[in-house]
């Protein structure tokens, strides 16, 4: 009985940990910060570092869709080109990249990655929203993205830690514009919290099949 209590109870712990948050880098300076428990180091290309609710979690503006309710936190702001390198104390598995106001209509700004990335989403903030209204739009080659006035966010595919860092460069100067790093969240498919549940209703059987046995 204490085995099945005991499995129960992890079951129900390991499904609770795969829909943990989203996690974001809480920097406290342009060049360092924290990710969960890892520390957090940046080649120094930032100017500026702001909360980000302006642009992300403004409640004037809808960003559902934007920033798909993963609510980043803060922004390191750049204007200019580079290559950036990211450094990160312990392991921390695939990253989100959340992008504000990268490139402009005409003035698009390029991200080349070392590593494959892809869009989740894509939109206004509540800066373009009003001084660039449906003018948002971007381009994916491969590991490279070319944002025009882009918002939104990016996924960045691969394992990052001590032994390798998040590369990436950018092609061109601007007036600015924002990113942060968040480390994703392990969301299980529908089939496997299917398959959890399902062991989780064996499991409860034998142990009733058991209390039956014992009376």
């Amino acid at each position: 009985m204490k085995i099945i209590k005991l499995l129960v109870a992890t079951s129900l712990l390991t499904s609770l940990n795969a829909v943990s948050a989203t996690t974001w880098t809480d920097w406290t300076s342009t060049t360092v910060g924290t990710l969960g428990s890892a520390n957090v180091s940046i080649t120094p290309i930032a100017f500026g570092l702001s909360s980000g609710d302006s642009y992300y979690n403004n409640t004037n503006a809808n960003l559902t869709n934007t920033y798909m309710n993963l609510q980043p936190t803060d922004l390191l702001q750049v204007n200019r080109s580079g290559a950036v390198t990211i450094n990160f104390s312990e392991e921390v598995g695939s990253l989100y990249m959340s992008l504000v106001s990268v490139g402009q209509p005409h003035f698009p700004v390029k991200y080349e990655f070392n590593d494959p990335i892809s869009v989740l989403s894509y939109g206004s903030n509540i800066w373009s929203s009003t001084s660039y209204p449906n003018a948002t739009s971007y381009d994916l080659l491969g590991s490279s993205f070319t944002g025009r006035e882009y918002n939104g966010i990016l996924r960045i595919d691969g394992s990052f830690g001590p032994s390798k860092s998040l590369s990436f460069a950018i092609d061109r100067n601007e007036n600015w514009h924002g990113f942060n790093i968040g480390q994703v969240s392990a969301i299980p498919e529908p089939s496997t919290i299917a398959l959890m549940l399902s062991g989780l209703g064996i499991t409860g059987f034998l142990a009733y099949r058991r209390r039956q046995k014992a009376a």
